[in-house]
């Protein structure tokens, strides 16, 4: 086992019939606020390449930094959206 670092995703079952599955792309290597904001796009774009090559029809995400890592959140779903674009095209 090893730490998951930012930029890396880890796809968990939940064992659950509504949510089977969890992905982890952590914003951040320890909890407080993020410094760089690119690492929101990182984990995001690592979440998504994750859903894509597992081939999940629908992800849902939260506010990717915007809570310990006080990353406001009109820039976080500026730097999710790209993300999204750069993984599934504009």
């Amino acid at each position: 086992m090893h730490e998951l670092l930012v930029g890396e995703a880890l796809i968990v079952p939940t064992g659950g019939d509504a949510i089977p599955f969890c992905i982890s792309a952590p914003t951040m290597r320890v909890p407080g606020p993020i410094l760089d904001p690119i690492d929101v796009l990182l984990a995001s774009k690592a979440a998504l390449l994750a859903a894509r090559e597992a081939g999940f029809k629908q992800v849902l995400m939260p506010g990717m930094g915007t809570l310990t890592g006080r990353v406001p959140a009109p820039l976080a779903v500026r730097l999710m959206l790209d993300a999204y674009q750069t993984v599934f095209g504009s």
